[in-house]
């Protein structure tokens, strides 16, 4: 990153009390393939997940439609790994906002299970900053987005 801002980097720690509703759920079905050597999920699939709940919620809210002016980028990611993740076990990815900056955004994701008790299996704290394409130099996070995350904190 160039312009000597300096980025706050969220502490997972941070990140474990769920602070409301979420702002976009995605079910999750882990697949043979997610598992390693010891039969559990890998821990670099736990990311993919939340990867793929971050792109599937800009999707929803019709920000991830190629090609656009600005684009996000992750600057830094923490995650706290808590339980593992088995192969029978069904799991659901929520996405909360934790701060909004002006051209970024802390965002966490609380990787669950779908029964009860519904133990949490990571949490993964993340620093988006928005990007122009074209300049590649930051740029104000997107006024939807902004609403979305006011609204779930409000």
């Amino acid at each position: 990153m160039t312009g000597g801002s300096t980025l706050r980097i969220p502490s997972v720690a941070e990140r474990t009390v769920v602070p409301g509703p979420p702002l976009f759920s995605l079910p999750i079905a882990v697949r043979w393939s997610d598992l390693d050597a010891d039969g559990r999920v890998n821990n670099t699939v736990i990311l993919r997940y939340c990867e793929e709940a971050r792109m599937q919620w800009l999707q929803s809210l019709g920000l991830a439609v190629a090609p656009q002016p600005c684009f996000p980028v992750l600057a830094s990611m923490g995650c706290r790994y808590e339980q593992a993740v088995r192969y029978t076990d069904s799991l659901v990815v929520d996405v909360y906002c934790a701060r909004m900056g002006h051209s970024s955004m802390d965002v966490f994701f609380h990787v669950r299970g779908v029964l009860a008790p519904r133990p949490t299996h990571a949490v993964v704290a993340i620093v988006w900053v928005w990007i122009d394409a074209r300049a590649e130099r930051p740029v104000p996070v997107p006024q939807l987005l902004r609403e979305r995350c006011a609204a779930s904190t409000a």
